[in-house]
This record gives structure tokens, C-alpha cells and sequence, in this order.
């Protein structure tokens, strides 16, 4: 059978689906309260984090876990439904009128805590719930975009890579720190600060070059590419590189490609440097980690 209209077409939102489970658990329809919340479960994993955040994962797993041990009586499945529920959304709670015994034992034993004043309610109570109306259950949470002006995006990051400077080929390493606001849609800017310096190494002439230590300050603008729950970045930044041994600054501008999973961030790309007025160019590494801290 398909699932619900409800689920199937249209904009997901995990709290009208999760009402939409309990009102066919408490009508005692429990294949369709089943196959709604395995439904609402992939189109959950298929949606970005906004469309589907932890909390509204949780309320799913939560939903499960009733299902599993109030309508099936399968008691290991709904602890393992109950514990992903509770390591997303520590808050996770059973609404006191379907803790009957079987949904009270798992929850416990998932590591749930239950309020002091709840009730284990007998099968009939769970069965008259059937009759609340829809209206008076949890209401779908509102609709938001993917993509907000005013996100933030954080990326730090270690990098490592070689460059053609000042006619030497050198090693160089450092550290990285961007911060990213959305301006509309995917569309971010923000400014860069970049700590490193170059490894001592000889040049073709057999002269040792570096090591120099050096501070930069760019501009950046760019992508970030949200999908499911990682998100990806093409970055163009530009700006200068000043070596307070040398006195001196070096302009450059970088190409970082990339993604931050689960907020480990990996990438890479080309730079181009221009230092008393030689251009040559050089390619980076960037780990490190990535993610929104206003969403």
C-alpha cells in the first residue's frame, strides 16, 4: 500500500507527520501507523536539516518506538528506536495518555526518563484517545527555506600545501578562519584570517629560503550548498599576506572546494600570488571543521 497522502505529496514536516502516526496508532490501525512512520523516517533522511531537524527526527524515532512496543509488542525494536530518539533529543518524553506498560518498559530502558506524576494508562484509555480530534493534536511546525539571510557558517581548518613564491618552490602550512553569512540563498560572504608560514627549504640557486612566518586577511565570497544534513562550499577569497620578517605583504587569491560532513570539513584547491609584481601560483589542503552556529 502507499503511504498517506499526508506524507506523500506536498512539503514534509516531521511534526504533522508525527501526529498524523498517533492518530492511526490510537485508531488501532497499526500497519498504517507503522508504514507512515518508516515513510516519515526517508523523507526525513532525504530533507536538509531545516526542513528536518534533530528534534523532528527524534519525534519520529519516538513515534516508532510506540508503535513497536504498544502495537507490536517487539520490545528490543522499540529500545532501539527509543535510544536513537533520546541521542538526537535528549527531551524526548511519551505523552502521558499511550505510556501503557509495554511503551513505559522500553522507554526506561532506553534511558527515558518519565515524569513522577505520570500514569501507565490501560489499553481502553489509549483506544479513546482515537476519538481527540486531529486539531487538538501536535500542529505542523512552520514552514521554513533551506537558505536564510543571516545563517552563519563557521569553518577552521589546517592547511598544507607548496607554493611558487618569489621564485622559490616552497612547503608551507597553517590555520584558517572564515566566517560565512548567507546573503540570499546559497550565496554567502565573510571575512578570512589565515596564521602560517613556509618551510625551510633551498631554491634552485642553493640559497635557504624561509622559514618565514606570516598573518592574512581576505575577503571571501562563495556557495554553500546545503543538502540533507552536510553541506558543501565553493569558496573565492582575496587578500593579502603580510611576513612581519620580511616587511613586506604578498597578495593572494585562493579557490577552495569542498564539504563540511557531519562538520569534519575537507577540501583543497589552487592560490595565486602576486609579490613584487612576479605572479606564480601554489595548491592547498584545507581539514579542519565546518558548520552553522546560526541557523
Amino acid at each position: 500500500m502507499a503511504p498517506p497522502a499526508s506524507i506523500a505529496a506536498g512539503d514534509f514536516s516531521p511534526t504533522e507527520t508525527s501526529a498524523e502516526v498517533l492518530r492511526l496508532y490510537v485508531a488501532e490501525d497499526d500497519a498504517g501507523a507503522l508504514r507512515t512512520v518508516q515513510a516519515g523516517l526517508e523523507r526525513c533522511d532525504a530533507a536538509s536539516r531545516r526542513t528536518c531537524p534533530d528534534t523532528g527526527k527524534a519525534l519520529l524515532l519516538r513515534d516508532l518506538g510506540i508503535v513497536q512496543a504498544g502495537a507490536y509488542r517487539d520490545h528490543a525494536a522499540a529500545v532501539t528506536a527509543f535510544k536513537d530518539a533520546l541521542r538526537l533529543d535528549p527531551n524526548t518524553s511519551i505523552p502521558p495518555d499511550l505510556l501503557v506498560d509495554r511503551v513505559r518498559e522500553a522507554f526506561v530502558e532506553a534511558g527515558g526518563k518519565i515524569d513522577a506524576g505520570s500514569r501507565t494508562v490501560a489499553a481502553p484509555a489509549v483506544a479513546a484517545a482515537s476519538a481527540e480530534s486531529p486539531a487538538d493534536q501536535a500542529q505542523p511546525e512552520e514552514k521554513k527555506s533551506r537558505y536564510e539571510a543571516g545563517d552563519v557558517f563557521v569553518l577552521v581548518t589546517g592547511t598544507w600545501g607548496g607554493s611558487n613564491w618569489n621564485g622559490t618552490v616552497a612547503a608551507e602550512g597553517g590555520a584558517v578562519l572564515a566566517g560565512l553569512w548567507h546573503v540570499v540563498g546559497p550565496l554567502t560572504v565573510g571575512p578570512r584570517v589565515t596564521f602560517g608560514g613556509t618551510i625551510a627549504t633551498d631554491d634552485s640557486f642553493g640559497n635557504q629560503f624561509g622559514p618565514y612566518g606570516f598573518v592574512g586577511m581576505s575577503a571571501a565570497v562563495g556557495l554553500l550548498p546545503r543538502g540533507k544534513r552536510n553541506t558543501g562550499f565553493f569558496l573565492f577569497t582575496f587578500g593579502p599576506d603580510y611576513f612581519p620578517e620580511l616587511g613586506r605583504a604578498r597578495t593572494v587569491g585562493t579557490f577552495t572546494a569542498g564539504a563540511s560532513i557531519g562538520g569534519f570539513a575537507l577540501g583543497g584547491g589552487p592560490a595565486f600570488i602576486l609579490d613584487q609584481e612576479r605572479t606564480s601560483g601554489g595548491m592547498w589542503l584545507v581539514v579542519g571543521w565546518g558548520n552553522y552556529v546560526k541557523d
